[in-house]
């Protein structure tokens, strides 16, 4: 799945899920590809990703 069609599905569920509740700030990423954002090495695990959130 290329980039573009990614991020149209996500904005999609952003969408569904703000009908569902609109007072949370949803957002939608592919976790497998987010250590690549922050600049990190590849996760080992779900528990390494979560460690790694940015806390708001």
């Amino acid at each position: 799945m290329n980039a573009t069609l990614c991020n149209n599905s996500f904005r999609s569920y952003e969408r569904s899920l703000r009908k569902l509740d609109s007072s949370v700030p949803w957002s939608v990423k592919n976790q497998a590809r987010m250590h690549i954002k922050d600049g990190h090495v590849p996760y080992n695990s779900t528990a390494d990703g979560l460690s790694n959130l940015p806390m708001v």
